[in-house]
């Protein structure tokens, strides 16, 4: 087992790139890795998601973790309750500490998503129309894929 200096205890690598969908949040996800860790202040071995990132650091890198860490309790029993978000390029490892609350919101927003999409006779899910503000699209990240 390696430690670094979050005090985490890597056991061993239970999957990598493993799909894991949840009908009971409505959420589907692969994670980078699923692995079997401890603390240093506990020896407990929980399984953890580790997420890989290899450009800059943003919140939304955070909220995809915490709902990862859904996904994790839903199959496993020893889910631990702190995940790990690891940014190669830099490199920064985050331990992030599963927020009930922060959880709330986060679903609270996918389901305003899910309410704005329309399935078609076809059976293809489609979001509505886009509302375009031309301020806002031109400092986009998406802009080009968008319209």
């Amino acid at each position: 087992p390696e430690k670094n200096s979050l005090g985490i205890i890597f056991s061993k690598t239970l999957a990598t790139e493993q799909e894991f969908n949840s009908s009971i949040f409505g959420l589907k996800g692969k994670l980078d890795a699923t692995i079997q860790m401890s603390h240093k202040e506990s020896h407990i071995k929980r399984v953890t998601a580790l997420e890989l990132k290899t450009g800059r650091e943003l919140n939304a890198h955070r909220g995809q973790v915490l709902l990862y860490s859904l996904l994790l309790t839903e199959r496993f029993l020893h889910a631990n309750q702190h995940n790990i978000l690891l940014y190669i390029m830099k490199p920064k490892t985050y331990l992030i500490k599963t927020v009930r609350e922060e959880l709330v919101i986060l679903i609270q927003r996918r389901n305003e998503l899910a309410k704005l999409q329309k399935v078609h006779a076809s059976g293809q899910s489609v979001l509505l129309p886009k509302v375009l503000n031309d301020d806002s699209c031109t400092r986009c990240y998406v802009a080009t894929t968008c319209r």
